[in-house]
């Protein structure tokens, strides 16, 4: 592979201030005098703008740098300087286990979907995700939902509160159990739609999934939060998709644009700019839209 020092000297880098796992430099690709206030990553070249808040991987930088399109800056670091463009998923280490439940966790589940249905889903959408309110125990009052892996093993429950909770309550509106850091929800029902369409839409909750697969959109990564975690990044890159549809909550706090924004960054670590957009809701989520503005919304999608 290339060495990422001599590609930013052929580049036209000068005064690059060597660290520990980065190299510093003076941008070329616009003017500033501050010859510490970029940083281009040893190993990856990954690189970082801090006076323009801009960041991505090395093909971006030669695309900034030589005013040339992505495909020609990808050409030209593999033809003459020998670095390969590649995204490599990120796996967990081979000898960590992650906890499964008992097979027989929802036994006592009642498949009652009324608190859904009077949301405004249809009830054979409903049974898809084999569902159900328990009456007792930690999920209790809680429409709650099997989180499964891609071999269909039971790794966690997600519950929704189907009852008014006071606003001074500490009662949470959605409760979950097990690691939902490595939770790839609902791969296991639709990893293939994902694929078929080359596209995923990530959205925050299993609410707003519901209300995008009722209208016909069932290529949905379910977030659980404002954080995309590595266990989702590598279903996008395992689905080999060309488009991330970054679509979580449009808050009046702004918290999922801080988040849509952070996650953004993140992605840009495996994925090219132009294979990600932010698209958020045109209400505060997708559970208070109706079908026909969902799917105006898809339209949106470029």
């Amino acid at each position: 592979m290339g060495d990422i020092k001599n590609i930013m000297i052929t580049l036209g880098f000068s005064n690059i201030t060597e660290l520990a796992k980065e190299y510093r430099a003076l941008p070329i690709h616009r003017e500033s005098g501050n010859s510490t206030i970029m940083s281009v990553k040893k190993d990856t070249g990954y690189f970082v703008d801090y006076g323009r808040n801009i960041s991505g991987p090395l093909e971006e930088l030669v695309q900034l740098c030589l005013e040339c399109s992505r495909e020609d800056a990808k050409k030209w670091l593999e033809s003459e300087q020998g670095f390969v463009v590649t995204r490599r998923p990120v796996f967990d280490a081979p000898d960590k286990v992650y906890k499964t439940l008992s097979a027989n966790t929802f036994d006592e589940v009642i498949h009652d979907h009324s608190y859904w249905v009077g949301r405004g889903i249809n009830e054979n959408t409903m049974k898809v995700f084999e569902g159900g309110v328990f009456e007792k125990g930690r999920m209790k009052n809680r429409y709650t939902f099997p989180i499964l892996d891609v071999d269909k093993k039971l790794v966690g429950v997600s519950g929704r509160y189907i009852y008014p909770i006071k606003k001074d309550s500490k009662i949470p509106k959605w409760k979950h159990i097990g690691e939902k850091s490595k939770w790839q929800y609902p791969a296991h029902f639709n990893g293939h739609i994902i694929e078929e369409k080359s596209c995923a839409i990530i959205v925050e909750s299993i609410g707003d999934m519901l209300a995008l697969w009722d209208a016909g959109i069932k290529n949905v990564i379910v977030n659980f939060g404002l954080n995309v975690s590595f266990a989702i990044i590598n279903t996008l890159i395992k689905h080999d998709v060309e488009k991330i549809v970054l679509s979580l909550n449009n808050d009046e706090n702004l918290a999922g644009n801080q988040a849509a924004q952070k996650a953004h960054k993140k992605l840009l670590k495996f994925f090219d700019r132009d294979q990600i957009q932010i698209c958020f809701p045109t209400k505060n989520d997708f559970g208070e839209m109706q079908k026909g503005e969902i799917q105006r919304w898809e339209k949106t999608i470029k």
